[in-house]
């Protein structure tokens, strides 16, 4: 969340190097992110059909994985768009989408973290 948001605010200011900075390194923790839940998917001890935590921990963290990977590609694209001089520090609605977006997936996590990992783990 922060790098997004760091990558906004120097696009903001026409600091088009902490622009693509902010943004790669988004991507980057996006892309460790989801390897890591794919690490975890193949590592775990039980199934979907297991129990009802199984049920809830795949198809919860499963649907956030989902938003996440679409979430990368949409910052993937402002990416693109900024390294190619589309975006400046007054056009850039879309990137601006794609960032209320990721936002919204990583507010979802921080509840998904306590009611799967913390709560459910007890």
């Amino acid at each position: 969340m922060a790098f997004v948001t760091y990558g906004h605010h120097a696009l903001i200011q026409g600091d088009r190097r902490g622009a693509i900075l902010g943004t790669l390194l988004t991507i980057i923790f996006a892309i460790i992110f989801t390897a890591l839940q794919y690490y975890e998917y193949s590592e775990s001890s039980f199934t979907m059909s297991d129990s009802v935590y199984g049920t809830v921990f795949y198809a919860s963290t499963g649907l956030h994985g989902l938003h996440v990977i679409i979430g990368t590609l949409f910052i993937l694209v402002g990416f693109i768009r900024i390294i190619n001089y589309h975006l400046t520090d007054t056009h850039h609605q879309g990137h601006e989408a794609a960032i209320l977006y990721w936002h919204f997936v990583d507010v979802v996590w921080l509840f998904l973290f306590i009611a799967v990992y913390y709560w459910g783990g007890n």
